[in-house]
């Protein structure tokens, strides 16, 4: 059975880089961050920086809020053009 499902620390709000997050972007980086864990638990945790517009338009935020939020945070790892979550393999 496909698990629906992945644990969320309720401290994450209090991480570092969060904290900066939230101070730049707002609680909207903050749900951007969030979707975009979600997504990436769905889709084997790689999305393509290639769609980043596509996933803009999915998550009805501008491209430059989101791929600030994939890109200035290091709360991403990036690699040959995808992006995926270190944490979320773990």
């Amino acid at each position: 059975m496909k698990q629906t499902y992945f644990p969320h620390d309720s401290n994450a709000r209090n991480d570092i880089k969060i904290i900066r997050l939230r101070k730049d972007l707002g609680l909207e980086g903050y749900a951007i961050y969030f979707c975009l864990l979600e997504m990436l638990f769905n889709d084997k945790n790689m999305l393509c920086l290639d769609d980043i517009e596509a996933l803009a338009f999915n998550l009805q935020c501008k491209s430059e809020l989101l791929s600030a939020v994939i890109k200035d945070y290091d709360l991403f790892v990036i690699a040959d053009n995808y992006f995926y979550s270190a944490r979320l393999n773990d």
